[in-house]
């Protein structure tokens, strides 16, 4: 859990945030004048037992901040549930600049530059980026968006029932004696008429979603949410483009679950053999074998995924930068 605690002096504002949503808000009655004086401070405990000597503070902690100043409503929000943010604008394209610093490897992705814009470049069969270890909220019942940009290179393929894999999200299943992950769904497009599916392996389910042709050569912003309980909603540039309802939606994710994001198309064909250390391989039960998956080629950007569902106005504003 992400707790916050927030004190504004000039009005005596108190306020409590629990994994970004305030629970607390209450108004200290203040009197007296204010002095613009410098202040001292004693030592601060985490675990009371430093102080009143009851029960050890056993846990974990990590990420603490003390600011002197008030945070809005929406820095809180956005810190509690911001899960990483592959910007790509540095030399290493596995940098997160949000707050937890989330693991990634990738294989033959590169910086691109041109028209003073960075991107993450995808040239080669086996190219691959792979984030792995985050989780979802249970205070948010598992809600997520993810949000980048995309630009495709879109080439035919000669074998049937070919489509370009661009992204999948995973979650690894405990107490196996090896790493395996039940797919949660992927994207793919279909070179033949170039339009994105949403494909749910583990529901025998693919959803063809309404508008949502992806032009060749061509920037794309695209965005996808779950409500934590059974509904998907698809974003292109900033509109929301359609939702799927199903209440088995909900079963696709387990109790407290880590997670994998991955890009690239070759980590779905189990029988291309893998040489690369730092890949995971995406074992993945009841996946769907009805495709002929080949590699993307292309670049993304601004890859970001939040613990919450996103407002219509909130991802228009990403969809904008």
């Amino acid at each position: 859990m992400y707790t916050t605690f927030s004190f504004n002096h000039l009005n005596g504002s108190t306020t409590l945030y629990f994994n970004g949503k305030s629970v607390l808000e209450t108004y200290l009655n203040l009197t007296g004048s204010i002095e613009s004086t410098m202040s001292t401070t004693n030592p601060s405990f985490i675990g009371l037992n430093a102080v009143t000597h009851d029960s050890p503070f056993h846990g974990l902690i990590d990420r603490l901040f003390i600011t002197f100043f008030v945070k809005s409503a929406d820095e809180i929000r956005k810190e509690a549930t911001l899960l990483y943010d592959y910007e790509f604008d540095g030399e290493d394209p596995n940098y997160d600049s949000g707050p937890i610093g989330i693991k990634t490897n990738s294989q033959n992705v590169y910086i691109s530059r041109s028209n003073n814009r960075s991107s993450a470049l995808f040239n080669a069969s086996n190219s691959y980026f792979q984030t792995a270890g985050f989780t979802f909220s249970h205070a948010h019942y598992y809600e997520f968006s993810i949000t980048f940009w995309l630009r495709l290179n879109i080439m035919t393929s000669l074998d049937d029932n070919s489509v370009i894999a661009v992204l999948q999200l995973t979650s690894l299943i405990d107490g196996l004696s090896s790493s395996s992950y039940t797919c949660i769904f992927s994207l793919h497009i279909s070179p033949e008429n170039s339009t994105m599916r949403v494909v749910f392996p583990a529901l025998f389910s693919i959803i063809d979603v309404n508008n949502w042709p992806i032009e060749n050569n061509t920037w794309v912003h695209l965005g996808i949410a779950f409500n934590g309980k059974d509904t998907f909603y698809f974003y292109k540039n900033g509109q929301l483009i359609g939702n799927d309802t199903n209440r088995r939606y909900s079963t696709l994710l387990l109790d407290d679950p880590r997670l994998a994001l991955t890009i690239g198309g070759v980590y779905l064909n189990d029988y291309i053999a893998q040489n690369f250390e730092t890949f995971e391989r995406m074992t993945c039960f009841a996946k769907s074998s009805d495709f002929n998956y080949t590699s993307m080629h292309g670049e993304i950007d601004e890859l970001i995924t939040f613990g919450r569902l996103l407002t219509e106005s909130e991802f228009a504003d990403l969809a904008l930068s």
